[in-house]
């Protein structure tokens, strides 16, 4: 039956590595906003015309997870800034080392696993029942900082506007792309 839903507070972990656990990073003045985009090349033929393809064909998808973090921890942040990770969050953002410049966010294994948890959930931090068939939130695999980065805050509360790139991660033993799962066991609780 169709009913409406509430997330309830939306909390955002990530990993630091590539094979590091979920750390929290933070809330947002609004939850995080998930954008899944699905790519199409189109396809011509003469007895469709020059202008409307005669079909498209699927090129696959990727997403972009944004947020204006009002709360966060920002060693996390700071880290995750360390966009290739070569210095495991102890670089000094906005220096790119040596070496960084080519680096492959998925064959490479340099993407860090974000998870988007809605709070009300089935099995999450408070859980509603009018919410049990709702998504608990999203997981990521392959996600990195897309920018850009934009900071404000004087005398008034200080925010971070940060936007996440997720992109698809291929597993050759199942032939199978993974852009995001709704696996959201094992998270730490919110700190």
């Amino acid at each position: 039956m169709a009913h409406p839903f509430v997330h309830g507070p939306v909390h955002v972990f990530a990993a630091l590595g590539p094979s590091s656990s979920a750390t929290y990073l933070g809330t947002g003045e609004r939850a995080p906003r998930v954008s899944i985009r699905r790519e199409w090349e189109p396809l011509f033929n003469d007895i469709g015309g020059t202008r409307i393809p005669f079909d498209y064909a699927f090129q696959g998808e990727e997403a972009f997870v944004t947020i204006q973090l009002t709360r966060w921890n920002q060693s996390t942040l700071t880290a995750l800034k360390d966009v290739i990770g070569n210095a495991q969050g102890r670089i000094v953002p906005g220096t790119t080392a040596d070496g960084d410049i080519g680096s492959l966010m998925a064959t490479e294994n340099l993407g860090r696993t974000l998870w988007v948890q809605y709070a009300y959930g089935a099995g999450q931090l408070a859980p509603h029942a009018a919410m049990s068939d709702m998504v608990p939130g999203y997981r990521f695999p392959c996600a990195f900082l897309q920018g850009p980065d934009d900071s404000e805050g004087g005398t008034d509360p200080a925010k971070e506007l940060v936007t996440f790139h997720a992109i698809r991660q291929y597993n050759p033993s199942t032939r199978k792309f993974t852009l995001f799962d709704y696996v959201l066991t094992g998270l730490p609780l919110p700190d």
